[in-house]
């Protein structure tokens, strides 16, 4: 007799949390007055600043950039540890014109940072810009001591998931130009110089906390390798400053990386596998697995199993009880051609306890092994974010 086990695993998206962190500092126009400064609960602290720059970094030794938010007093924050706050004074109507529908409709709604300090200082936004103080001359190949590129990897709306997009533009005759954005069918590639400054429009089509993940490469004199950046994570609060809290999958991921691993989703994202053990993050999390650490511990495993005298073809598995938003179905069929397989995988047994979180469940197919000589059994795993 042939008896196999499989296993499907459908992964769904997951909205992302901020690494754990002592206090996040919230950046925001210096001309914003008392009435338009929102009041920050515990773990929060505003600092205000009329100029604040999106700052590259690069160490020639391990060959890394680095992205984060520079101040006016050239004070360096990490991608994770600051949100650029965008007020309601930044709000702007979209032009009648076809050519500015990439922010919406005529007359809605977007949110800009002016590429003029004046128009800045009006809409009392940051005067933000792009920099690469933190890069040395000559290490990249350029002009002007060298260049590099920078490029929107992935957008997320934390708060209102799916919820708009990011565009980097200028303008030429009435008309954008564009350098970076979100949204696919527009540029999305620009190249700074290296100890340079520069600015741009930046747009934001809807409210919510966005984690923006730039990449950045650039092409060395000395060997001619082009050397890329992982994602670098920038924050931007329009008209919001709050984080998610972490729940389900965001949880676990803080207690299983460091935050700098929790903050790169090529490492810590639920569809990365890092220990390279063929599951996923998010498979790992669903079957109480260590994402740093190979094995197959509480992941699905064929077993013999009996009830009342009668042998079946069993599946046990960990899965946990305190995430609402998964599913896991266990499903049998006797022909690998049956499209879908039917969920008759049977409950065995009660569930015992395996942690925190977590239980050990069995599952039989249908029909005794007498009954068959051909029987498969495979648990389907879906995730629905927000169920």
């Amino acid at each position: 007799m042939r008896y196999k086990t499989l296993g499907l695993l459908f992964v769904g998206a997951i909205s992302g949390a901020i690494s754990s962190r002592a206090e996040m500092t919230v950046l925001m126009a210096a001309q914003l007055t008392e009435s338009e400064t929102p009041t920050l609960g515990t773990g929060y602290v505003a600092k205000k600043f009329s100029h604040v720059d999106l700052n590259l970094g690069y160490d020639a030794s391990t060959k890394k950039f680095t992205l984060g938010l520079r101040t006016a007093d050239g004070v360096q924050y990490t991608g994770g540890s600051a949100i650029a706050y965008v007020p309601s004074t930044q709000r702007t109507l979209v032009p009648g014109s076809s050519t500015w529908s990439f922010l919406g409709a005529s007359g809605a709604t977007f949110w800009s940072f002016p590429s003029s300090e004046a128009s800045s200082t009006t809409k009392k936004a940051l005067f933000l810009g792009w920099a690469g103080y933190g890069v040395a001359s000559g290490i990249f190949e350029g002009a002007s001591g060298g260049s590099y590129d920078i490029w929107v990897h992935s957008i997320e709306n934390l708060t209102s998931l799916g919820n708009g997009d990011f565009f980097g533009y200028g303008t030429s005759g009435g008309v954008p130009v564009f350098y970076l954005s979100s949204a696919e069918g527009y540029q999305n590639k620009t190249s700074l110089d290296v100890s340079g400054h520069g600015h741009m429009n930046m747009a934001l089509t809807g409210i919510g906390l966005y984690r923006i993940q730039f990449k950045a490469s650039g092409r060395l004199v000395a060997t001619g390798e082009i050397v890329e950046s992982d994602p670098m994570p920038i924050y931007f609060g329009v008209e919001s400053w709050q984080l998610p809290v972490p729940t389900g999958y965001d949880t676990w991921k803080l207690s299983q990386f460091s935050a700098e691993q929790a903050g790169n989703p090529l490492i810590s994202g639920p569809s990365a596998d890092p220990d390279e053990d063929g599951a996923t993050n998010l498979q790992e999390y669903a079957f109480g697995g260590s994402p740093l650490a190979s094995g197959t511990a509480g992941r699905p495993t064929i077993q013999m199993v009996t009830l009342n005298g009668v042998a079946y073809l069993g599946i046990r598995f960990q899965r946990r009880t305190d995430d609402a938003t998964l599913a896991y179905e266990v499903q049998s069929t006797e022909a690998l051609t049956t499209a879908p397989w039917p969920a008759q995988g049977t409950v065995l047994g009660v569930p015992t306890n395996a942690g925190v979180g977590l239980e050990w469940v069995t599952f039989r197919a249908p029909k005794g092994m007498s009954e068959s000589d051909r029987q498969f059994l495979r648990v389907q795993l879906r995730q629905t974010p927000g169920a």
